[in-house]
Protein backbone atom coordinates (compact mmCIF):
# COMPACT_ATOMS: atom_id res chain seq x y z
CA UNK A 1 0.00 0.00 0.00
CA UNK A 2 2.90 2.30 0.71
CA UNK A 3 4.48 1.86 -2.46
CA UNK A 4 1.45 2.21 -4.62
CA UNK A 5 1.02 5.43 -2.49
CA UNK A 6 4.51 6.67 -3.17
CA UNK A 7 4.41 5.93 -7.10
CA UNK A 8 0.98 8.17 -7.26
CA UNK A 9 2.46 11.08 -5.55
CA UNK A 10 5.81 11.21 -7.45
CA UNK A 11 3.56 11.02 -10.75
CA UNK A 12 1.00 13.55 -9.42
CA UNK A 13 4.52 15.62 -8.62
CA UNK A 14 5.76 15.11 -11.88
CA UNK A 15 2.57 15.91 -13.86
CA UNK A 16 2.48 19.27 -11.88
CA UNK A 17 6.14 20.35 -13.06
CA UNK A 18 5.02 19.24 -16.64
CA UNK A 19 1.98 21.97 -15.71
CA UNK A 20 4.31 24.54 -14.54
CA UNK A 21 6.50 24.08 -17.03
CA UNK A 22 4.17 24.48 -19.95
CA UNK A 23 2.24 27.50 -17.76
CA UNK A 24 5.86 29.11 -18.03
CA UNK A 25 5.93 28.24 -21.53
CA UNK A 26 2.86 29.67 -21.82
CA UNK A 27 3.78 33.49 -20.44
CA UNK A 28 6.68 33.43 -22.43
CA UNK A 29 4.84 32.73 -25.53
CA UNK A 30 2.90 35.45 -24.71
CA UNK A 31 5.19 37.86 -24.73
CA UNK A 32 7.31 36.65 -27.27
CA UNK A 33 4.26 37.75 -29.37
CA UNK A 34 4.30 41.04 -28.59
CA UNK A 35 8.12 41.42 -29.36
CA UNK A 36 7.35 40.02 -32.82
CA UNK A 37 5.05 42.99 -33.56
CA UNK A 38 7.43 45.11 -32.36
CA UNK A 39 10.15 43.63 -34.37
CA UNK A 40 8.81 42.91 -37.46
CA UNK A 41 8.29 47.25 -36.97
CA UNK A 42 11.30 47.31 -38.67
CA UNK A 43 10.60 46.20 -42.45
CA UNK A 44 8.63 48.49 -44.06
CA UNK A 45 7.20 46.14 -46.43
CA UNK A 46 7.29 42.60 -44.44
CA UNK A 47 6.27 40.12 -47.05
CA UNK A 48 8.76 41.70 -49.61
CA UNK A 49 11.09 41.08 -47.06
CA UNK A 50 10.32 37.29 -46.49
CA UNK A 51 9.92 36.81 -50.28
CA UNK A 52 13.70 38.64 -50.84
CA UNK A 53 14.68 35.88 -47.81
CA UNK A 54 13.56 33.11 -49.53
CA UNK A 55 14.65 34.21 -52.44
CA UNK A 56 18.12 34.34 -51.43
CA UNK A 57 18.45 30.73 -49.30
CA UNK A 58 17.11 29.04 -52.59
CA UNK A 59 20.22 30.50 -54.27
CA UNK A 60 22.36 29.61 -51.76
CA UNK A 61 21.16 26.38 -51.49
CA UNK A 62 21.46 25.44 -55.05
CA UNK A 63 24.61 27.06 -55.77
CA UNK A 64 25.85 25.35 -52.52
CA UNK A 65 28.78 23.65 -54.02
CA UNK A 66 30.73 26.32 -55.40
CA UNK A 67 29.75 28.55 -52.50
CA UNK A 68 30.98 26.03 -49.92
CA UNK A 69 34.51 25.64 -52.46
CA UNK A 70 34.50 29.37 -52.35
CA UNK A 71 34.06 29.88 -48.39
CA UNK A 72 36.96 27.31 -48.11
CA UNK A 73 39.29 28.99 -50.26
CA UNK A 74 38.71 32.68 -48.39
CA UNK A 75 39.09 31.67 -45.03
CA UNK A 76 42.23 28.97 -45.51
CA UNK A 77 43.62 32.14 -47.52
CA UNK A 78 43.74 33.86 -43.84
CA UNK A 79 45.12 30.55 -42.00
CA UNK A 80 42.44 28.20 -40.78
CA UNK A 81 42.21 25.33 -41.39
CA UNK A 82 38.84 23.74 -42.77
CA UNK A 83 37.43 20.17 -41.90
CA UNK A 84 34.73 18.52 -43.82
CA UNK A 85 32.64 16.08 -41.30
CA UNK A 86 30.28 13.23 -43.23
CA UNK A 87 28.91 11.99 -39.46
CA UNK A 88 28.64 13.33 -36.69
CA UNK A 89 30.99 10.71 -35.34
CA UNK A 90 33.65 12.16 -37.72
CA UNK A 91 33.76 15.65 -36.31
CA UNK A 92 34.14 14.32 -32.56
CA UNK A 93 37.19 12.30 -33.77
CA UNK A 94 38.11 15.73 -35.75
CA UNK A 95 37.97 17.32 -32.48
CA UNK A 96 39.69 15.29 -30.11
CA UNK A 97 42.20 14.81 -32.25
CA UNK A 98 42.65 19.12 -31.98
CA UNK A 99 42.40 17.99 -28.28
CA UNK A 100 45.56 15.72 -28.41
CA UNK A 101 47.57 18.08 -30.30
CA UNK A 102 47.08 21.24 -27.78
CA UNK A 103 46.81 19.60 -24.97
CA UNK A 104 44.03 21.86 -23.02
CA UNK A 105 42.77 21.08 -19.84
CA UNK A 106 39.62 23.33 -20.24
CA UNK A 107 37.27 23.91 -22.80
CA UNK A 108 34.82 26.80 -23.19
CA UNK A 109 31.46 25.99 -25.30
CA UNK A 110 27.67 27.11 -25.41
CA UNK A 111 24.80 24.94 -25.88
CA UNK A 112 24.58 25.53 -29.92
CA UNK A 113 22.04 23.19 -31.38
CA UNK A 114 24.55 21.75 -33.96
CA UNK A 115 27.24 21.19 -31.41
CA UNK A 116 24.43 19.07 -29.61
CA UNK A 117 23.93 17.61 -32.99
CA UNK A 118 27.23 16.33 -32.83
CA UNK A 119 26.87 14.98 -29.11
CA UNK A 120 30.83 16.85 -28.51
CA UNK A 121 30.82 15.82 -25.12
CA UNK A 122 31.65 12.15 -25.95
CA UNK A 123 34.78 13.62 -27.88
CA UNK A 124 36.24 14.83 -24.46
CA UNK A 125 35.11 12.48 -22.16
CA UNK A 126 37.37 10.25 -20.39
CA UNK A 127 40.41 13.29 -21.31
CA UNK A 128 40.25 15.30 -17.87
CA UNK A 129 39.40 18.13 -19.31
CA UNK A 130 37.28 20.36 -17.55
CA UNK A 131 34.28 21.57 -19.66
CA UNK A 132 32.21 24.73 -19.00
CA UNK A 133 29.47 26.56 -20.69
CA UNK A 134 29.07 30.37 -21.05
CA UNK A 135 24.76 30.67 -21.99
CA UNK A 136 22.87 31.21 -19.22
CA UNK A 137 20.64 28.18 -19.58
CA UNK A 138 23.78 26.07 -19.01
CA UNK A 139 24.20 27.85 -15.71
CA UNK A 140 20.87 27.78 -14.80
CA UNK A 141 20.57 24.12 -15.08
CA UNK A 142 23.25 23.71 -12.29
CA UNK A 143 21.45 25.28 -9.65
CA UNK A 144 17.73 23.65 -10.50
CA UNK A 145 17.16 19.56 -10.55
CA UNK A 146 15.91 17.87 -13.52
CA UNK A 147 12.07 18.11 -12.93
CA UNK A 148 12.79 22.24 -12.88
CA UNK A 149 14.70 22.39 -15.92
CA UNK A 150 13.85 25.06 -18.48
CA UNK A 151 14.80 27.08 -21.47
CA UNK A 152 16.06 30.36 -20.43
CA UNK A 153 13.54 31.95 -22.86
CA UNK A 154 10.37 30.68 -20.78
CA UNK A 155 11.67 31.81 -17.38
CA UNK A 156 8.84 33.93 -16.08
CA UNK A 157 8.31 35.58 -12.76
CA UNK A 158 7.67 32.09 -10.72
CA UNK A 159 10.57 30.70 -12.23
CA UNK A 160 12.83 33.66 -11.25
CA UNK A 161 11.51 32.91 -7.90
CA UNK A 162 12.81 29.26 -8.15
CA UNK A 163 16.69 30.39 -8.93
CA UNK A 164 16.64 33.01 -6.95
CA UNK A 165 16.52 30.67 -3.71
CA UNK A 166 18.28 27.95 -5.44
CA UNK A 167 21.03 30.23 -5.73
CA UNK A 168 20.61 31.13 -2.18
CA UNK A 169 20.76 28.03 -1.21
CA UNK A 170 23.57 26.66 -2.71
CA UNK A 171 25.86 29.52 -2.69
CA UNK A 172 24.70 31.14 0.37
CA UNK A 173 24.07 34.07 -1.96
CA UNK A 174 21.41 36.53 -0.97
CA UNK A 175 19.66 38.12 -4.44
CA UNK A 176 16.68 39.03 -5.33
CA UNK A 177 13.90 38.67 -7.94
CA UNK A 178 15.19 40.23 -10.89
CA UNK A 179 16.30 38.94 -14.17
CA UNK A 180 19.35 41.40 -14.87
CA UNK A 181 20.62 40.82 -11.61
CA UNK A 182 20.08 36.92 -11.58
CA UNK A 183 22.11 36.63 -14.73
CA UNK A 184 24.96 39.31 -13.72
CA UNK A 185 25.43 36.95 -10.95
CA UNK A 186 25.59 34.06 -12.98
CA UNK A 187 28.14 35.74 -15.94
CA UNK A 188 30.42 37.00 -12.95
CA UNK A 189 30.81 33.65 -11.54
CA UNK A 190 30.87 31.78 -14.96
CA UNK A 191 34.11 34.07 -15.90
CA UNK A 192 35.88 33.28 -12.82
CA UNK A 193 35.86 29.78 -13.66
CA UNK A 194 37.51 30.12 -17.19
CA UNK A 195 41.77 29.93 -17.59
CA UNK A 196 43.51 32.21 -20.06
CA UNK A 197 44.74 28.79 -22.39
CA UNK A 198 41.45 27.51 -22.55
CA UNK A 199 39.96 25.75 -26.10
CA UNK A 200 36.88 27.60 -27.41
CA UNK A 201 34.03 24.83 -29.10
CA UNK A 202 31.27 27.32 -31.02
CA UNK A 203 28.50 26.83 -33.37
CA UNK A 204 28.21 29.09 -36.21
CA UNK A 205 24.81 30.42 -37.82
CA UNK A 206 25.92 31.06 -41.43
CA UNK A 207 29.22 31.07 -43.30
CA UNK A 208 30.00 33.91 -45.74
CA UNK A 209 31.53 32.47 -49.25
CA UNK A 210 32.46 35.40 -50.97
CA UNK A 211 34.54 36.87 -47.40
CA UNK A 212 35.46 33.73 -45.95
CA UNK A 213 33.34 35.12 -42.77
CA UNK A 214 31.81 33.56 -40.05
CA UNK A 215 28.68 34.49 -38.31
CA UNK A 216 27.70 34.15 -34.85
CA UNK A 217 24.06 34.49 -33.26
CA UNK A 218 24.22 35.75 -29.55
CA UNK A 219 20.90 34.87 -27.95
CA UNK A 220 22.06 34.37 -24.20
CA UNK A 221 25.13 32.25 -24.90
CA UNK A 222 28.01 34.74 -24.30
CA UNK A 223 29.78 33.86 -27.99
CA UNK A 224 31.73 36.98 -27.01
CA UNK A 225 32.54 35.51 -23.93
CA UNK A 226 34.07 32.37 -25.86
CA UNK A 227 35.83 34.75 -28.43
CA UNK A 228 37.45 36.93 -26.06
CA UNK A 229 38.59 34.45 -23.91
CA UNK A 230 39.69 31.05 -25.60
CA UNK A 231 43.08 30.92 -27.28
CA UNK A 232 41.92 28.80 -29.52
CA UNK A 233 38.01 28.04 -31.52
CA UNK A 234 36.79 25.06 -32.90
CA UNK A 235 33.85 26.48 -35.07
CA UNK A 236 31.18 23.52 -36.12
CA UNK A 237 28.40 24.79 -38.58
CA UNK A 238 26.11 22.93 -41.34
CA UNK A 239 26.70 22.66 -44.63
CA UNK A 240 23.84 24.22 -45.50
CA UNK A 241 24.28 27.15 -43.52
CA UNK A 242 26.05 28.91 -46.15
CA UNK A 243 24.96 32.86 -47.83
CA UNK A 244 26.78 34.09 -51.09
CA UNK A 245 27.44 38.07 -49.72
CA UNK A 246 28.36 39.53 -46.80
CA UNK A 247 25.33 42.12 -47.45
CA UNK A 248 22.83 38.92 -47.47
CA UNK A 249 22.96 38.91 -43.76
CA UNK A 250 21.46 41.77 -42.79
CA UNK A 251 18.09 40.31 -43.77
CA UNK A 252 18.53 37.13 -42.77
CA UNK A 253 19.86 37.96 -38.98
CA UNK A 254 16.76 40.80 -39.28
CA UNK A 255 14.47 37.89 -39.70
CA UNK A 256 15.48 35.63 -37.65
CA UNK A 257 16.39 37.66 -34.40
CA UNK A 258 13.04 39.01 -34.96
CA UNK A 259 11.21 35.89 -35.25
CA UNK A 260 13.21 34.10 -32.56
CA UNK A 261 13.32 36.83 -29.62
CA UNK A 262 11.80 40.01 -30.84
CA UNK A 263 14.92 41.47 -31.16
CA UNK A 264 16.91 43.37 -34.01
CA UNK A 265 20.23 41.55 -34.82
CA UNK A 266 22.90 44.27 -34.32
CA UNK A 267 22.54 43.95 -30.83
CA UNK A 268 23.82 40.58 -30.68
CA UNK A 269 25.41 39.16 -33.60
CA UNK A 270 28.93 38.88 -34.01
CA UNK A 271 31.25 38.33 -37.76
CA UNK A 272 34.81 36.98 -37.64
CA UNK A 273 35.65 38.75 -40.98
CA UNK A 274 38.95 39.53 -42.52
CA UNK A 275 41.83 40.36 -39.93
CA UNK A 276 42.88 43.95 -39.57
CA UNK A 277 46.34 43.12 -37.81
CA UNK A 278 48.90 40.97 -36.34
CA UNK A 279 46.94 39.88 -33.69
CA UNK A 280 43.44 38.57 -35.43
CA UNK A 281 45.90 36.85 -37.94
CA UNK A 282 47.29 35.02 -35.23
CA UNK A 283 43.79 34.57 -34.13
CA UNK A 284 43.04 33.02 -37.62
CA UNK A 285 46.01 30.58 -36.95
CA UNK A 286 43.96 29.13 -34.04
CA UNK A 287 40.91 28.46 -35.97
CA UNK A 288 39.92 24.86 -36.82
CA UNK A 289 36.61 25.62 -39.19
CA UNK A 290 34.59 21.73 -39.05
CA UNK A 291 31.97 21.70 -41.93
CA UNK A 292 28.91 19.37 -40.63
CA UNK A 293 26.91 16.97 -43.60
CA UNK A 294 25.24 14.32 -41.04
CA UNK A 295 22.49 13.77 -43.58
CA UNK A 296 22.13 17.54 -45.39
CA UNK A 297 23.15 15.91 -48.43
CA UNK A 298 20.59 12.85 -48.56
CA UNK A 299 18.23 15.73 -48.10
CA UNK A 300 19.61 17.65 -50.70
CA UNK A 301 18.95 14.72 -53.23
CA UNK A 302 15.10 15.54 -52.91
CA UNK A 303 13.59 18.41 -54.48
CA UNK A 304 11.08 18.88 -51.74
CA UNK A 305 12.87 17.90 -48.67
CA UNK A 306 16.05 19.98 -50.19
CA UNK A 307 13.99 22.97 -49.06
CA UNK A 308 14.30 22.40 -46.08
CA UNK A 309 17.71 23.47 -45.96
CA UNK A 310 16.56 27.29 -46.36
CA UNK A 311 16.66 27.00 -42.57
CA UNK A 312 17.78 30.14 -40.45
CA UNK A 313 16.76 28.62 -37.59
CA UNK A 314 14.68 31.06 -35.65
CA UNK A 315 12.28 28.58 -34.02
CA UNK A 316 9.16 30.55 -35.35
CA UNK A 317 7.38 26.90 -36.66
CA UNK A 318 8.21 25.26 -32.62
CA UNK A 319 6.50 28.37 -31.33
CA UNK A 320 3.30 29.03 -33.26
CA UNK A 321 2.56 24.25 -33.42
CA UNK A 322 -0.02 23.28 -31.48
CA UNK A 323 1.76 20.06 -31.00
CA UNK A 324 5.24 21.17 -30.30
CA UNK A 325 3.54 23.47 -27.24
CA UNK A 326 1.83 20.98 -25.51
CA UNK A 327 4.90 18.62 -25.47
CA UNK A 328 7.03 18.26 -22.19
CA UNK A 329 9.47 20.27 -22.50
CA UNK A 330 12.54 17.96 -22.20
CA UNK A 331 11.01 15.84 -25.19
CA UNK A 332 12.26 18.33 -27.83
CA UNK A 333 14.64 17.71 -30.82
CA UNK A 334 18.30 19.52 -31.63
CA UNK A 335 16.37 21.68 -33.60
CA UNK A 336 12.96 22.37 -32.07
CA UNK A 337 9.60 22.70 -34.26
CA UNK A 338 8.83 20.56 -37.43
CA UNK A 339 12.32 21.68 -38.86
CA UNK A 340 13.76 19.75 -36.77
CA UNK A 341 11.70 16.71 -37.95
CA UNK A 342 13.20 16.85 -41.38
CA UNK A 343 16.84 17.40 -40.55
CA UNK A 344 16.80 14.91 -38.86
CA UNK A 345 14.91 12.48 -40.72
CA UNK A 346 18.00 11.33 -42.81
CA UNK A 347 20.20 10.76 -39.72
CA UNK A 348 17.71 8.52 -37.40
CA UNK A 349 19.02 11.11 -34.62
CA UNK A 350 15.37 10.19 -32.51
CA UNK A 351 12.15 9.37 -32.90
CA UNK A 352 10.46 12.25 -33.53
CA UNK A 353 6.48 12.54 -32.15
CA UNK A 354 5.80 15.30 -34.55
CA UNK A 355 6.23 12.77 -37.67
CA UNK A 356 2.54 10.88 -36.24
CA UNK A 357 1.55 13.47 -33.73
CA UNK A 358 1.41 16.29 -36.23
CA UNK A 359 -1.99 17.95 -37.10
CA UNK A 360 -0.40 19.11 -40.43
CA UNK A 361 -2.47 22.30 -39.72
CA UNK A 362 0.03 24.49 -42.16
CA UNK A 363 0.63 26.84 -38.69
CA UNK A 364 4.51 26.44 -39.12
CA UNK A 365 4.80 26.83 -42.91
CA UNK A 366 2.60 29.95 -42.71
CA UNK A 367 4.92 31.29 -39.79
CA UNK A 368 7.90 30.42 -41.38
CA UNK A 369 9.66 33.75 -42.77
CA UNK A 370 11.67 31.71 -45.75
CA UNK A 371 8.41 30.26 -46.32
CA UNK A 372 9.24 26.62 -46.36
CA UNK A 373 6.41 24.32 -46.97
CA UNK A 374 7.35 22.33 -43.59
CA UNK A 375 3.78 20.48 -43.54
CA UNK A 376 4.22 18.95 -46.73
CA UNK A 377 7.25 17.69 -45.75
CA UNK A 378 5.82 15.80 -42.94
CA UNK A 379 2.72 14.32 -45.32
CA UNK A 380 6.14 13.07 -47.44
CA UNK A 381 7.81 11.49 -44.71
CA UNK A 382 4.70 10.08 -43.33
CA UNK A 383 4.29 8.28 -46.88
CA UNK A 384 8.37 7.11 -46.84
CA UNK A 385 7.99 5.62 -43.11
CA UNK A 386 4.45 3.86 -44.45
CA UNK A 387 6.08 2.25 -47.69
CA UNK A 388 9.42 1.17 -46.16
CA UNK A 389 6.89 -0.57 -43.43
CA UNK A 390 4.87 -2.26 -46.75
CA UNK A 391 8.35 -3.34 -48.05
CA UNK A 392 9.14 -4.60 -44.56
CA UNK A 393 6.25 -6.78 -44.16
CA UNK A 394 6.59 -8.06 -48.05
CA UNK A 395 9.95 -9.32 -47.05
CA UNK A 396 9.07 -10.83 -43.50
CA UNK A 397 5.77 -12.49 -44.83
CA UNK A 398 5.50 -15.78 -42.68
CA UNK A 399 4.02 -16.72 -46.42
CA UNK A 400 6.39 -15.57 -49.18
CA UNK A 401 8.61 -18.49 -47.89
CA UNK A 402 5.55 -21.37 -48.58
CA UNK A 403 4.43 -19.94 -51.69
CA UNK A 404 5.64 -22.88 -53.85
CA UNK A 405 3.83 -24.68 -51.59
CA UNK A 406 0.92 -23.10 -51.71
CA UNK A 407 1.42 -23.18 -55.72
CA UNK A 408 1.10 -27.19 -55.43
CA UNK A 409 -1.82 -27.63 -53.39
CA UNK A 410 -3.17 -25.41 -55.52
CA UNK A 411 -2.69 -27.22 -58.99
CA UNK A 412 -3.37 -30.23 -56.59
CA UNK A 413 -6.98 -28.93 -55.53
CA UNK A 414 -7.84 -26.43 -58.17
CA UNK A 415 -6.58 -28.28 -61.38
CA UNK A 416 -8.65 -29.17 -64.30
CA UNK A 417 -6.29 -32.04 -65.07
CA UNK A 418 -7.38 -35.27 -63.35
CA UNK A 419 -6.07 -35.20 -59.54
CA UNK A 420 -3.51 -37.71 -58.61
CA UNK A 421 -4.38 -40.52 -55.52
CA UNK A 422 -2.73 -39.79 -52.26
CA UNK A 423 -0.86 -42.11 -50.66
CA UNK A 424 -3.41 -42.57 -48.06
CA UNK A 425 -6.06 -43.48 -50.92
CA UNK A 426 -3.57 -46.16 -52.54
CA UNK A 427 -3.43 -47.60 -49.33
CA UNK A 428 -6.90 -47.75 -48.63
CA UNK A 429 -7.36 -49.54 -52.15
CA UNK A 430 -4.41 -51.85 -51.80
CA UNK A 431 -5.34 -53.21 -48.25
CA UNK A 432 -9.53 -53.05 -49.76
CA UNK A 433 -8.53 -55.32 -52.57
CA UNK A 434 -7.16 -58.10 -50.19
Amino acid sequence: MVSSEYRFQKKTDKLGEEIKARHHQNEYRQYLQVKQAQAQLQFSDLALARSRAKFLRAEAIENLDTLLVDFEKKITQRGAKVHWAEQAQEAQHIIRNILHQQNNTQVIAHRAPILQEVDFEKAIQNQDIDLVYTDIHAQISRYLPENKQMNTQEVSVSSLKDIAEAIEQKDNQKIGVDAKEIFDYLQEKNLHQIKHQALGILGADFMVADTGSLCFSDNQTNIQTILGQASRHIVVVSLSQIVAKLEDLELLLSLKDGYQTGNIFSAQSFLLNAPLNQSEIQQYKNLDVIILDNGRSELYKDPMLRQALRCIHCQACAFTCPVVTQLPPNTKNFYPGVIGLVLESKTHINDNQLLTESTLCGACAEACPIEIPLHHMVRKLREEKQNNKSSLLAILNPFKAKNQFLQEIKKQYFSTSPKKETFYQQWIKQNTAK
